[in-house]
């Protein structure tokens, strides 16, 4: 009975629900989070998120009355898939679950009907990034084998791609994956118009990957 006792507990402390927030809540706190150039400019956030495939979700602690962390989910509609733009999770709620329930929620609410999640992760040099990287590798999302770069205001630096399928398939198409690195740049990435990678997405071939 303890034991059980002792789960409820754990269970209700690390409870948490998901919604749509707003922006100014969370801008400082994402300011924190990331760097100066990998960052979007509050006014570029609202436009997108005016457009309604693109989401900011927020995480409240049930119990704590507070957000705990919060996320920006694009929907990619032509092929019903997501990209997860950024993630993060308040300091004082970090390294305690906080990250998995977050993510976990997000693939269980928000992509319920997709078939599967893209994700942006630094190439790992040092401690930190590697455990970045051995997080999404937990959660069963794969490294896709091409070369992607994230357009910034500083130009363009290499980083790991990784797909979580959502819907258990073993295929993720070069299709996909190419149309939804063209629709991020011309869309998410509108503000830095990134021409240079656009060209040289259009012009190269992406194999199926086996997940």
């Amino acid at each position: 009975m303890k034991k059980v006792f002792e789960n409820y507990s754990l269970d209700k402390l690390n409870e948490i629900e998901i919604s749509e927030g707003s922006i100014e809540k969370i801008y400082e706190s994402y300011i924190k989070e990331f760097p100066e150039n990998e960052r979007k400019d509050i006014n570029h956030l609202k436009e997108l998120m005016n457009r309604k495939n693109y989401k900011l979700i927020v995480a409240n602690h049930i119990i704590f009355k507070e957000i705990i962390g919060y996320a920006f989910v694009y929907e990619i509609e032509k092929y019903n898939v997501l990209w997860l733009d950024y993630i993060a999770i308040e300091e004082k709620f970090q390294n305690s679950g906080y990250g998995t329930l977050l993510f976990n929620k997000i693939k269980e609410i928000i992509g319920i009907n997709k078939i599967g999640m893209f994700m942006e992760v630094e190439i790992p040099e040092n401690e930190l990034q590697q455990r970045r990287e051995r997080f999404y590798e937990r959660l069963n999302a794969k490294k896709l084998d091409i070369n992607y770069q994230l357009p910034t205001a500083d130009g363009n630096f290499d980083m790991n791609l990784f797909y979580l399928s959502i819907n258990n398939d073993n295929i993720l198409l070069g299709e996909i994956i190419k149309d939804s690195i063209l629709n991020v740049y011309r869309n998410i990435h509108s503000d830095i118009n990134p021409k240079d990678l656009i060209e040289r997405i259009e012009k190269e071939k992406f194999n199926d990957i086996y997940l």
